[in-house]
């Protein structure tokens, strides 16, 4: 079983799709609001999120990151000073 199913065990969710991003260089990732919450496993390096404009975390490896359905978002190794227009 790999690390997700057993963290999600007990959760029961409708739709799962998995995305493994290993991003070099310079590089950000912006999405746009999704029907069904969003979640980001972080592996290795740091990265900024940004929802919505107003709020930003900084992620480090091993941090789970679940975002609510209908929140666009935008994901960069950099603090970013304008983002999501």
């Amino acid at each position: 079983m790999d690390a997700l199913s057993q963290i999600f065990d007990d959760i029961h969710l409708n739709r799962v799709e998995y995305f493994y991003y290993q991003p070099h260089g310079d590089w950000s990732f912006h999405a746009s609001a999704q029907e069904q919450c969003v979640i980001y496993i972080f592996l290795q390096g740091s990265s900024y999120i940004y929802v919505n404009q107003q709020q930003h975390l900084q992620m480090q490896p091993g941090d789970i990151a679940i975002l609510p359905a209908g929140h666009r978002h935008c994901i960069s190794p950099h603090p970013l000073d304008h983002i999501l227009n």
